[in-house]
């Protein structure tokens, strides 16, 4: 994951999203003009929350 210069929001990179372990959710509001807004989320999904477990416990054996 990696953010874009100069801004705030989260990305994910393409092959991440390709193996499957993460997906963007994309919510449209309106704002205080009456305007449409897209705001994006990385999310993890359960393959990529099982692989991040196991990261995890080989960097951090014991916990």
């Amino acid at each position: 994951m990696f953010a874009r210069r100069g801004s705030k929001r989260i990305m994910t990179h393409q092959t991440r999203l390709n193996d499957g372990y993460l997906v963007h959710k994309i919510t449209v509001v309106p704002d205080e003009d009456g305007e449409e807004r897209a705001y994006t989320q990385v999310r993890f999904t359960a393959k990529g929350r099982a692989r991040l477990a196991l990261t995890r416990q080989a960097r951090l054996p014991g916990l």
